[in-house]
C-alpha cells in the first residue's frame, strides 16, 4: 500500500460529506476523509471498527471504536462505502468512487488487495521482464541507422585496436612504407621551387610599401 492518495478539491462541496458532518459531527468528517490515503489499490480498507480506529485516528482520545462503526454504517447507508467480501472471504469496505479520484495513479505496481476479485488482479498484473523485453533487442548497427548516420554504417575492419589506412583515391598510386629504421622522406608541400631572392621579397611586401621602395 502507497503512503499516500490524490484527494479532489471537490470534497469541500461534497453534500454526502456535508450531511455526514451535520449527522455525526466534525470528528466524522475527519475520520472520512483521513480514510483516504489508506485505501488500497482496490480502493478498500478493512471492515473492523477497532483496526480503522487504530488505523486512521490512533492519537484522537475522543473517538472510539464504537463512534467508528456508527459513521462506517452511516456511509454505507449512503453508499458512500460498499461492504464487500473478497476471494479468501476477507471482508472489507469499499469506496466505489476510488477510481475516479486516483486517474494517472500507478496501481499496478501495488501489492494485491484481498478484497479485489481475480479479473482485476490479472487486469493489473505488471508484464515480466521477460515479455517487456521480448521485442527486438537494438544492435549497435540499429543505433547507428536510427541517428543522424541513419543508413550508413562503418565498413572499415578493426587491425591492431585502430581503424585500417584509407584507400587511395582511383588513378592515383600508394607511396610504398619506409623501411624500419629509414629516416622519413621530405615532405613536398615543404619544399619550394622558387629560391629567395630580392625580387620575391619585393614582391611580397604590400603595395604603398612597394611604391616607397620604387620611389626610393
Amino acid at each position: 500500500m502507497p503512503d499516500r492518495r490524490m484527494i479532489h478539491r471537490k470534497i469541500t462541496v461534497s453534500t454526502d460529506l456535508a450531511e455526514l458532518i451535520e449527522a455525526e459531527g466534525a470528528y466524522a468528517g475527519l475520520f472520512w476523509t483521513w480514510l483516504i490515503p489508506f485505501y488500497d489499490r482496490y480502493g478498500c480498507v478493512v471492515d473492523d471498527p477497532r483496526a480503522l480506529r487504530a488505523l486512521v485516528c490512533p492519537s484522537l482520545d475522543e473517538v472510539s471504536a464504537k463512534d467508528v462503526k456508527r459513521w462506517v454504517d452511516w456511509c454505507v447507508k449512503r453508499k458512500m462505502l460498499v461492504r464487500i467480501t473478497g476471494p479468501d472471504g476477507d471482508r472489507g469496505l469499499r469506496n466505489p468512487h476510488f477510481e475516479d479520484h486516483q486517474r494517472g495513479a500507478h496501481l499496478e505496481r501495488e501489492s494485491q488487495s484481498p478484497y479485489e476479485p481475480p479479473s482485476v488482479t490479472k487486469m493489473l498484473a505488471r508484464p515480466s521482464r521477460k515479455g517487456a523485453n521480448s521485442g527486438k533487442v537494438r544492435t549497435t548497427p540499429d543505433l547507428v541507422r536510427s541517428g543522424p548516420e541513419k543508413g550508413r554504417e562503418r565498413k572499415e575492419p578493426l587491425t591492431g585496436g585502430s581503424l585500417s589506412p584509407p584507400s587511395p583515391p582511383p588513378g592515383k598510386r600508394a607511396s610504398p612504407a619506409p623501411a624500419p629504421g629509414a629516416p622519413a622522406p621530405p615532405r613536398s608541400d615543404l619544399t619550394d621551387p622558387e629560391p629567395v631572392t630580392q625580387d620575391r621579397i619585393t614582391r611580397a611586401l604590400p603595395a604603398h610599401a612597394r611604391a616607397k621602395r620604387g620611389a626610393a
